[in-house]
């Protein structure tokens, strides 16, 4: 790698946002050449100052075959990260990290040092990783406010690419959200990149992060979602003092779409008024406790309970162990639970961010 910087999809990005320049009557004509060199500049400057806080994170899992050399074999993943602190702690995806053996940080200059997990966290897709002497600044987070229609530098690193790569677009908000107490909604910009790796950085004008890629929308290759600063900072910190994040579950799934109409029909009525219970996991604390499916839970505690997405952020945010009073309307009678919570199944039902998963 080098300190080349792929300028392509910057000039064609700025032909289409910005040409052509619109003149009204009374305002002095903005030369095209010189409004596309100032944009180029300006990217390029942040690129420079960020790049030596990017990185690329190669993962190695070992492959158990049966062999006739004496060989050890392994599978290889690749992420993006960026330096998040000047201990040398370093955010990326917490997709690539799974079953890991072997942890490799590379800088953009091609130096590679070995790395170890500090903690990671399925929920919200972070993970932290931690290298010694890398010597890099590291990278700011964006303060907290809403990046909605500001600029997003993708800086990071493909297959093809020699050195950093770069393009940019403007962010967007979704609805995206794990209903977890520490996720906010996903953020999306429109650009078509499909070899970005998960876990590369956005970087605002001004060289903060505003998130970390996680992929693309499903039939939609030219969204590309990211996890936003503000769920950056709370799980990174978590996951620095304790290595891992405990939460709460019940075990309890609202399926919208649910076969049985009786309770797609109750979800429905119900919508932002409680969380209707379509099926519950055995053996979970909701069959322990006596819920049952067409169950409608209205508060958590005493505190009003909106939808599953809200049931999911109080479970989320109560320790393992703890025992909670739920109200439950059933058959038009309201009637009060007690559940004790268990801990939360590592990436339950193999789904995030998904309203079918349980909670």
């Amino acid at each position: 790698m080098n300190y080349q910087i792929a300028r392509k999809s910057l000039i064609l990005g700025a032909v289409c946002l910005f040409l052509p320049v619109i003149t009204f009557q009374g305002c002095q004509t903005v030369d095209e050449h010189t409004l596309l060199d100032s944009i180029q500049k300006a990217i390029e400057k942040v690129a420079m100052q960020r790049m030596e806080a990017i990185v690329v994170v190669d993962v190695k899992t070992k492959i158990i075959e049966n062999h006739d050399d004496d060989c050890e074999h392994y599978q290889h993943r690749i992420g993006s990260g960026f330096m998040y602190d000047a201990s040398g702690m370093i955010v990326t995806a917490d997709v690539i990290l799974s079953d890991v053996d072997e942890i490799t940080v590379i800088t953009q200059d091609g130096k590679k040092l070995p790395a170890e997990l500090v903690g990671r966290d399925c929920e919200t897709n972070i993970a932290v990783i931690k290298v010694d002497n890398m010597g890099a600044e590291p990278i700011p987070l964006l303060p907290e406010g809403e990046p909605v229609g500001c600029l997003g530098l993708v800086l990071g690193n493909t297959y093809y690419s020699q050195g950093l790569a770069c393009t940019w677009g403007t962010i967007n908000q979704t609805w995206i959200g794990g209903g977890d107490f520490l996720d906010d909604k996903l953020l999306a910009m429109h650009l078509y990149w499909p070899e970005i790796q998960s876990g590369t950085p956005i970087i605002d004008v001004f060289g903060n992060v505003i998130g970390i890629a996680e992929g693309h929308l499903e039939k939609m290759e030219a969204t590309l979602t990211i996890i936003p600063a503000t769920t950056i900072k709370r799980v990174t910190e978590r996951l620095i003092r304790d290595g891992h994040i405990n939460r709460g579950w019940a075990g309890i799934k609202s399926d919208p779409v649910c076969p049985e109409r009786t309770i797609a029909a109750l979800i429905y009525e119900w919508k932002g008024k409680g969380a209707v219970i379509s099926d519950v996991v055995p053996g979970s604390p909701a069959e322990v406790a006596g819920l049952q499916p067409s169950d409608i839970i209205v508060t958590f505690d005493s505190n009003p309970v909106i939808c599953i997405s809200d049931f999911r952020r109080k479970t989320t945010a109560t320790a393992p162990g703890m025992s909670v009073i739920l109200g439950v309307i059933r058959d038009g009678q309201e009637i009060d639970l007690t559940i004790e919570l268990a801990a939360l199944p590592d990436n339950p039902d193999r789904k995030r961010r998904c309203v079918k998963r349980s909670a």
